[in-house]
């Protein structure tokens, strides 16, 4: 059985806890030089710069987010075990993931459901001027048909 996804109040009081702990600063610093900065050789190339757009890496808004999670206490700035700053690292990341799930997850629920009834929310507009399209002998795909199929394909996958 899957188990439910906790609540972002939840997830964020974990964050904001381990924000709080003793040098946690230098892991928020390693986690910036981790996603932002660019390692090259000579010139910089595009391949370069693959690396900002991993889905593992935190953005902006994210790291804001931790910087704003110190600022709410005394920032502890003693320097932490190599291992302690991999441990805030891995658990920052870990519980970022979890926050994206929690947040996301009211938004696929639904999806779910509108799907399951088969009101989905394309079905209003843009499915129907597909539909019309087509009896009209439209012989090239439109967006709408496009995001339509899209969506579609992406059906089995959300239910799962």
């Amino acid at each position: 059985m899957k188990k439910a996804p906790r609540s972002e109040a939840e997830v964020f009081a974990e964050l904001a806890d381990l924000a709080s702990s003793e040098g946690y600063v230098h892991a928020v610093a390693l986690i910036c030089c981790r996603d932002n900065l660019i390692p090259y050789v000579d010139d910089l190339k595009a391949s370069d710069l693959q690396k900002l757009y991993r889905r593992d890496r935190l953005i902006r808004t994210e790291i804001t987010t931790l910087l704003g999670l110190l600022a709410r206490r005394t920032i502890d700035a003693a320097l932490p075990t190599s291992e302690v700053m991999q441990e805030y690292v891995a658990r920052t990341d870990a519980l970022m993931e979890e926050l994206h799930v929690a947040i996301g997850s009211p938004m696929f629920d639904l999806m779910k459901a509108a799907m399951k009834s088969e009101i989905g929310m394309l079905t209003s507009g843009a499915e129907r001027r597909c539909a019309s399209r087509s009896s009209m002998g439209a012989n090239r795909l439109s967006s709408s048909s496009i995001a339509i199929s899209r969506w579609r394909s992406t059906e089995e996958t959300i239910l799962g």
